[in-house]
């Protein structure tokens, strides 16, 4: 049995390039990935900050449009106002309303969103950190007794 170290050194060489482009591979990934994660926090808050601000412009909304309704009712009482214009302004109010409600139910619900996306990295941590089935080792760091 003839080695010829050429050969044995060509082959590291090999793996080593193969080693660092499978380096520059994972990099990548992990920079793209990075990169999406920011774009999704970014994106969410901007969609949590609309929510906030609909929550007041929905409440104001529905303000404006129960005075509307008082308004049209004197006017029925008086006969100034049809029974359409009465029941339009009843509609407006009730949407107005139903619309300042779903404004908060809304908001609540991208907080609750932002809320378990936040605690996925967490998740998966704590789940990485369980034994293992197959080798009874922790894949995690080390746990104090």
């Amino acid at each position: 049995n003839l080695s010829f170290p050429i050969f044995t050194g060509a082959e590291r060489f090999a793996q080593r390039r193969q080693a660092s482009e499978q380096v520059s591979q994972l990099q990548f990934e992990y920079d793209s990935a990075a990169q999406r994660l920011e774009q999704l926090i970014r994106s969410r808050i901007l969609i949590t900050g609309a929510s906030f601000a609909a929550i007041e412009q929905t409440r104001l909304a529905a303000e404006a449009a129960e005075k509307s309704l008082k308004v049209v009712q004197d006017s029925y009482a008086q006969g100034a106002a049809t029974i359409l214009d009465l029941l339009d302004a009843q509609n407006t109010a009730l949407v107005s309303s139903e619309l300042a409600s779903n404004a908060i139910y809304d908001f609540i619900k991208e907080l609750m969103t932002n809320w378990s996306l936040a605690r996925l990295p967490a998740e998966s941590a704590r789940t990485k950190r369980k034994e293992s089935p197959a080798t009874g080792t922790t894949s995690g760091p080390a746990r104090r007794a």
